[in-house]
C-alpha cells in the first residue's frame, strides 16, 4: 500500500495481546506521523520570507508586492488542488507541495550575489522562489488536511487539530532557524536542505 494511503482500520495500532512481531505501527499511523513531519518542514521552509527580506535588505515596497502577488495568485488556485486531491492525487499534492518549498533555502546565496546579479534579476529570482513556495503550500494543505482527518473517523477533529498545530510549530521556528543559520554560515542557507532531504526521504518511505 502507498506511503500516503490510509483507511480507518489501518490507523489502529495492533492490540497489546497480538503476537510480538505483529505489534508494529500500522500504515495509517505511519502516514499520519510522516504528515506531521513534512507539514512542519513545509511551513518552516515557506515561512522565512519576513526575516529574509530584512536580512537581504529588500525594500518594503518590493517585499510586500512580491508576497502579496504570490499569495493571492497561488491561494486562488487552492480549490483546483482540492479537486485534484479528491481525484486521488493526495500523495502527489502532499509530496510535490513540500518539494516546492525547498528552493526557499537558496534565497541566502541569492542575497549574497545581489550586487553581481543586479536588483532586477535578484528580485525576479526571489519572486519565482517565493511563488513556488506559496504554490507548494496551496497544493499541500487541502490534501494534507484530508489525509490527516481520514485516519480515524471518530477522531477527525483531533487529528486535524494536531496536523494544524505541527504546521504552526514549523512556521514558528522558521525565522529564528533561518536567521541563525544565515549568521553562522555567512549566508549559505542551502545547508538547511540537508535535514529537509532527510525528513522528506523518511516521509516518502513511510
Amino acid at each position: 500500500m502507498g506511503a500516503e494511503t490510509m483507511t480507518t482500520n489501518e490507523a489502529i495500532i495492533d492490540s497489546p495481546t497480538a503476537a510480538p512481531h505483529a505489534r508494529v505501527l500500522s500504515p495509517g499511523v505511519k502516514t499520519f506521523v510522516s504528515l506531521l513531519a513534512i507539514h512542519s518542514l513545509l511551513d518552516c521552509y515557506a515561512g522565512i520570507w519576513p526575516i529574509y527580506k530584512h536580512i537581504a535588505g529588500v525594500s518594503l515596497a518590493a517585499a510586500g508586492f512580491m508576497a502579496t502577488a504570490a499569495t493571492i495568485t497561488t491561494w486562488a488556485l487552492q480549490p483546483m488542488f482540492g479537486v485534484w486531491a479528491d481525484r486521488g492525487y493526495l500523495r502527489a499534492c502532499v509530496l510535490g507541495g513540500t518539494a516546492l518549498t525547498f528552493p526557499m533555502m537558496l534565497l541566502g546565496p541569492i542575497g549574497l550575489q545581489m550586487d553581481r546579479l543586479g536588483i532586477g534579476l535578484s528580485y525576479a529570482c526571489m519572486f519565482l522562489i517565493l511563488f513556488m513556495a506559496k504554490l507548494g503550500q496551496a497544493a499541500f494543505h487541502p490534501a494534507g488536511a484530508t489525509m490527516a482527518g481520514g485516519n480515524i473517523s471518530a477522531r477527525r477533529s483531533t487529528l486535524v487539530s494536531v496536523f494544524v498545530a505541527f504546521g504552526w510549530l514549523g512556521y514558528g521556528t522558521s525565522q529564528g532557524m533561518f536567521s541563525f543559520v544565515h549568521r553562522v554560515t555567512g549566508g549559505h542557507t542551502e545547508v538547511l536542505l540537508l535535514p529537509g532531504f532527510i525528513i522528506f526521504g523518511w516521509a516518502l518511505v513511510w
